[in-house]
Formats: structure tokens, C-alpha cells, sequence
């Protein structure tokens, strides 16, 4: 399971790294935006641009996944790994990654509601308190959350989360 994080990790910096260079190249070959590149001007003003353009978003997802599957080992080998299958951190993980930033807002708020209401129905039909497990859930909210992130792109409060 760590081969696949370690490879998509890998796939998904090839948008950002692709994107990069396509902008240098527009912009080396167009007269204005030349001035934006060496000799003209030193090269970090590209840097920070492309990056805070193209890789921040990829950064935080990252960051933000590492430190989530990093924890989630550490508590669950602390506690003798009683909350999670071995897999079931790298689905997280995975999760986190794929749904971006600020996906994974939306993505930890369906952690929390679908759930609870999966147990209250549950409870309501059977009237027994049963354990639910996310084996199941961490993969299919993730598209949810995707879904559900591509829907709220199209309002303008939410671009304004994006970095």
C-alpha cells in the first residue's frame, strides 16, 4: 500500500511540474510577459508565481496527508492498533491527497455526518447500537467530497478558501 501513496504522490506532482513548465514557455515566447522572466527580471518572480498558482494546492494536500497518515500510525500502534486496519491509514492518506486542499475540509465534515447517519438508521431499524467501521467509507467520501468540491467551486465564497 505505501508503493501506491509513494506513486501517486509522484503522479499528481506531474500536473503541477507540467503546468510549470507550459507557463514558461508561454510566457518566454510572448513579448509582454517575457519581461517577467531572466534577463529582465531575477527568476523568483516566476518561482513564487507558478508556485502559488500551481503547487501550493498539491504542498498543503501533502503536507496536510503526511501528517494525517504519520499520526494515524503513531495512535494506532500506541493503542495497539485497535482503530485501524494497516490499510485503512493509507486510505485516509490517499483520500486526503486525491481530494486536495480544500477538499478535504468538505471531506472531514463527511467523515463526521455520513456515519451518523448510517447509525441512526441503523439504530432506527434494528434498534440495536452497532459499531460501524469506515473500512468502507474513507475511498467512496473522498469522491463524494470531490464532487461535492466541484459543485461549490462554481460559488465565490469558496474560491476564496483557495490559497
Amino acid at each position: 500500500m505505501i508503493r501506491f501513496y509513494l506513486f501517486l504522490i509522484l503522479g499528481l506532482a506531474i500536473q503541477p511540474i507540467y503546468f510549470t513548465q507550459l507557463l514558461y514557455k508561454t510566457w518566454i515566447n510572448n513579448s509582454f510577459s517575457r519581461l517577467y522572466l531572466p534577463p529582465y527580471q531575477p527568476i523568483d518572480y516566476f518561482i513564487q508565481y507558478s508556485f502559488f498558482r500551481f503547487w501550493s494546492h498539491y504542498l498543503v494536500a501533502l503536507i496536510f496527508s503526511l501528517a494525517v497518515l504519520f499520526l494515524a500510525k503513531y495512535f494506532n500502534k500506541k493503542s495497539g492498533e485497535r482503530y485501524f486496519w494497516p490499510e485503512e491509514i493509507y486510505f485516509i492518506a490517499i483520500a486526503i491527497l486525491v481530494v486536495g486542499y480544500p477538499g478535504w475540509l468538505i471531506y472531514f465534515l463527511l467523515i463526521l455526518v455520513v456515519p451518523l447517519l448510517i447509525s441512526t438508521i441503523q439504530y432506527l431499524t434494528s434498534k440495536k447500537v452497532q459499531r460501524l467501521s469506515y473500512y468502507h467509507l474513507w475511498l467512496p467520501l473522498a469522491l463524494l467530497a470531490i464532487i461535492i468540491s466541484r459543485w461549490l467551486a462554481t460559488f465565490s465564497w469558496w474560491a476564496k478558501l483557495i490559497i
